[in-house]
């Protein structure tokens, strides 16, 4: 009787894993891999990439430009990004350290980032379409309260716009600021 309930059970589970993966659309649910779009976003983003900081320029921030430079990670995998300013056409020190990567366990594209003073921002990025992707993360740091952000980034004939976001207290989102990214030969990037 023992043998025939185990056979039972193990009849009703692979009933259940076949229906399961006909509702996914015959792909098995525990697929992990990497999906064609992040490979592509990635391949997009090595190099580097130059905004104007005219509009938001000031005596708190007086960097005329802001640059961010994309290198593949161990085997293609990954990308790691830094960005710095530009100030009386000289580089500053880098200001962000940057990560995008496929996270296998939550099945989606992870962006983190790094700054001074222990600032950490940990978020998921998507596809918003065929030439635009959302990104949202949580920033924090041992000075401040956690806050969540959001950029949408859309890839435009002139060169990448990216639009960050913060949430109002209705929890709406509110536009803070754009930047036109245009991708630059290394030696005009300094």
């Amino acid at each position: 009787m023992k043998h025939s309930s185990v056979k039972l059970f193990l009849f009703i589970c692979a009933l259940l894993y076949v229906f399961q993966a006909k509702a996914n659309g015959g792909a098995e649910s525990h697929d992990r891999s990497m999906p064609d779009w992040l490979q592509k976003e990635m391949e997009a983003q090595i190099g580097i990439r130059k905004a104007s900081n005219a509009k938001y320029q000031s005596e708190n921030e007086p960097f005329s430009d802001y640059v961010i430079e994309w290198t593949w990670g161990i085997g293609k995998t990954q990308v790691n990004g830094r960005m710095w300013g530009i100030k009386d056409d000289k580089p500053s020190f880098d200001f962000w350290e940057f990560k995008l990567f496929w996270d296998a366990d939550k099945k989606q594209a992870r962006l983190m980032q790094w700054g001074h003073g222990g600032v950490m921002a940990d978020g998921f990025i998507r596809p918003m379409g065929e030439k635009t992707l959302e990104s949202i993360q949580i920033l924090s740091s041992p000075q401040m309260e956690p806050k969540t952000e959001r950029h949408v980034n859309q890839y435009t004939p002139e060169g990448l716009v990216t639009t960050s976001f913060e949430k109002d207290e209705q929890g709406q989102w509110q536009e803070k600021r754009s930047y036109l990214w245009v991708k630059q030969a290394a030696e005009q990037a300094e």
